[in-house]
């Protein structure tokens, strides 16, 4: 597991659950090339170099779009880093071949149809290219990604009857447990085993509680499985524990597990 670096302080509200060149990126990938080939073959038709005048004859570009759109997935890592502005091209140029041949309206120059394509285009690119980058494919420098991090609560079991204060014990698969509170800057300056580095948060019915765990891990001295013992009144309880990266980011998607109990 890589956890990512942030460039500025913790960012907790984002909707991203698709990673940069995670998953996802294959078909962020195609849709990105595929924009590109629908707006060039817009730009074909407005400047007469390609004549489509009914569905029919969309069949050939339309063919070697989704044939050229495949070849995507060879680069994904780095073309998947257009999706912002790819899919708002894509949409855009789909829409505007579709009015040209079902209608009388026709992409013929400085036509109406051509500059309002430019135009909603440009504006939908300008508005949108931000929102779906965060909200489909966070760059590295938003949110750390999650990979192949889990998180388990062992003890209690969900809907075990406890009596007294409840020992909670968690152990985490594809990272480690290290240090707690630690600073943006000292995280990032630490070593590479950092990277697989995050601390446990628990909540209780959703509210945060301070936990203190047991054994003490370190970067030197990492640990996958760590306990605590928390007083609780009598009742039903949710438990809830969250792997974040040591300084306190979240990852994407978040790392959770949950149990109830049932305190005497």
């Amino acid at each position: 597991m890589s956890l990512a670096y942030m460039t500025a302080g913790p960012v907790t509200s984002l909707p991203a659950v698709i990673g940069h060149a995670g998953p996802g990126s294959v078909w962020q990938a195609m849709v990105v090339v595929a924009g590109i080939m629908l707006a060039i073959t817009v730009l074909a038709i407005a400047t007469r170099l390609l004549k489509v005048d009914d569905l029919s004859d969309l069949a050939l570009p339309a063919a070697a779009a989704v044939a050229i759109a495949s070849l995507g997935a060879i680069g994904d890592g780095w073309i998947s880093d257009g999706i912002g502005w790819g899919l708002p091209i894509a949409v855009v140029a789909a829409v505007a071949l579709l009015i040209h041949v079902t209608t009388p309206v026709q992409l013929d120059g400085l036509s109406p149809l051509t500059g309002a394509t430019l135009a909603v285009g440009i504006v939908t690119v300008t508005v949108l290219s931000g929102p779906l980058t965060v909200a489909l494919h966070p760059p590295v420098e938003v949110l750390p990604l999650a990979d192949d991090a889990e998180v388990a609560i062992l003890v209690p079991a969900d809907g075990q009857q406890v009596t007294g204060d409840v020992e909670i014990v968690v152990r985490v698969r594809g990272g480690t447990i290290g240090p707690g509170a630690a600073t943006f800057e000292a995280w990032a300056a630490m070593s590479e085993v950092a990277t697989h580095l995050g601390v446990i948060n628990v909540y209780i019915d959703g509210d945060r509680r301070d936990a203190e765990w047991s054994p003490q891990c370190s970067p030197s001295a990492p640990c996958d499985e760590v306990s605590t013992s928390i007083s609780l009144s009598g009742g039903n309880h949710a438990i809830t524990v969250e792997f974040v990266r040591g300084d306190g980011t979240p990852l994407a998607p978040a790392v959770t597990d949950r149990v109830t109990v049932e305190v005497d």
